[in-house]
């Protein structure tokens, strides 16, 4: 177990590369940026601002004793040793440490705060190597054991317990917030999509051409995209109305009879201009091969946004929130979405926000003003025009600039940061690992998590405990194949499952 070095009374091993910070919390960020200043060789040290100096800083709230904050830092399996700026400004702490190499946050370069500007002219002045780390991955390669599955699952479950209990989040009383579902009645708003999965035989490798030969065996259409989104809602046990455009085809029919199925109320408007986006990927051995789609991503017309419009406005008197899921492909338009977000704040009604623009072109700061939005880091990235400041940075300014009151970052494989923000002034943030250990297909992950993060936040949950739930229900969504709505009951077992776990750890 490391230790806090008194930096005053400091004769140990020469430091080679120092990293400062307050690291309340450690994310895939900090992963990144810890692990960038080991690949510099020789010994690692990790300067952590005192509490007296977060106080000065930041009043304080939300932030972590150093005691708590080294033991964060211990869970880092890297060789390290930490020291506590204790009454020592910046530049008398690297100037007791003497390290041969400085690395700080790519963001520091513009900042201008003056410990910071001190202790750059320091390094420059007393031939200290001073190196910027940028946000971008770096190996992580110390993260990645020959655990077993049984190993690697419990090793998830600690660290996500570790995180809920950080954030005063009793995972044994998260079911009385989803018991509040069924009593929240909202709308989902957003492109429906059809995926449809062609399951193939691989038979080789073609003499013609180095292409892969497959035979057809079955076929499996889901309903997605914001669809998806609405059938979580619904089998969460909330009430819900599914606000789309649809072609006038075969694809659009399928739609509107697997949302009937699903106790999905819906309003589909029927656009004969334009085909419902279908989306067919093969499947050979369990493994994608590519994806043939089939749509039209340009605005719908006029007329079809005021039909849109107009169904928001019929059913927004019921709801208490709206979830804009939007995939780029033409339903909610900018007079689209200032309208609804107009009738949304007439109303009193919360909006939650989702963007994918993993093969489009979007933005979404397009979303001001949300309660919660949930952005990917490249999603974030893009919006911002930043590929390389920090992830705590690059949330922060996206908090600024789209005056959302909270905000998930989405990680994939990595999980999720919460981030909640007060009066626009004090932020909070928590890394929720993803739980689940085997994935199968990992492309509704985030639809769940908008679902049921969305719902928490309705049922009287706070930020951290709407996190945690959705957390546990993308879980649930990434371990089958296709597009296929998580029940409260199995939201109810992982719960069990994670309780369990703790008790019997404890």
């Amino acid at each position: 177990m490391v230790k806090i070095s008194d930096v005053e009374k400091f004769s140990g091993n020469n430091i080679d590369v120092l990293c400062f910070g307050h690291f309340n919390v450690i994310h895939p960020g900090h992963l990144r940026y810890l692990q960038f200043a080991a690949d510099g060789g020789g010994t690692l040290g990790v300067l952590l601002k005192s509490d007296e100096m977060i106080r000065l800083e930041d009043g304080g709230r939300h932030f972590f004793s150093i005691e708590e904050r080294v033991d964060l830092l211990n869970s880092v399996p890297i060789e390290k040793e930490i020291f506590s700026t204790g009454s020592y400004s910046l530049v008398e702490c690297i100037d007791k440490i003497k390290p041969q190499k400085l690395v700080l946050g790519h963001e520091v370069q513009k900042s201008n705060d003056e410990s910071l500007r001190e202790a750059t002219e320091y390094c420059q002045a007393n031939a200290i190597e001073l190196v910027f780390h940028s946000g971008h991955s770096s190996s992580t390669g110390w993260l990645e054991t020959g655990a077993s599955i049984s190993e690697k699952k419990a090793h998830t479950f600690r660290q996500f317990i570790s995180s809920c209990k950080r954030r005063d989040v009793e995972i044994k009383n998260l079911g009385a917030i989803t018991d509040q579902f069924c009593k929240l009645s909202g709308l989902v708003l957003g492109d429906v999509i059809v995926d449809e999965f062609v399951f193939c035989e691989p038979l080789g490798v073609s003499s013609e051409a180095p292409v892969l030969v497959v035979r057809e065996q079955s076929h499996s259409k889901f309903v997605g995209g914001a669809g998806i989104v609405a059938k979580h809602v619904a089998s969460l046990g909330a009430s819900c109305k599914f606000i789309s455009v649809v072609g006038e085809d075969d694809t659009g029919t399928f739609v509107m009879d697997d949302l009937n199925a699903s106790g999905v109320r819906h309003c589909l408007i029927t656009d004969t201009k334009r085909p419902t986006t279908l989306k067919r990927r093969y499947v050979a051995d369990s493994q994608k091969v590519f994806r043939v789609s089939n749509l039209d991503d340009n605005d719908v017309d006029i007329s079809i946004e005021q039909k849109i419009v107009n169904a928001v406005e019929k059913s927004i008197k019921n709801c208490d929130f709206i979830i804009l899921s939007d995939f780029v492909y033409g339903v909610i338009t900018p007079d689209v979405l200032k309208k609804v977000v107009e009738l949304a704040k007439k109303n009193d009604v919360k909006l939650f926000g989702d963007l994918q623009c993993s093969s489009q072109i979007g933005n979404v700061l397009k979303f001001c003003d949300f309660d919660m939005i949930f952005p990917t880091e490249k999603e974030a990235r893009l919006a911002l025009g930043n590929k390389d400041d920090s992830l705590e940075f690059l949330s922060r300014e996206l908090l600024r600039k789209s005056r959302c009151k909270n905000l998930v970052i989405k990680l994939g494989k990595q999980g999720l940061i919460a981030y909640k923000c007060e009066q626009s002034v004090t932020i909070e943030s928590e890394h929720f690992p993803a739980l689940s250990i085997n994935a199968i297909d990992v492309a509704g992950a985030g639809d769940s998590l908008l679902a049921a993060t969305s719902l928490s936040l309705c049922s009287g949950a706070n930020v951290m405990e709407a996190s945690a739930i959705g957390t546990m229900v993308a879980s649930c969504a990434v371990e089958r194949m296709g597009n296929v709505s998580v029940t409260k009951e199995q939201l109810k077992e992982v719960m069990t499952q994670l309780n369990n776990f703790d008790i019997g750890n404890s």
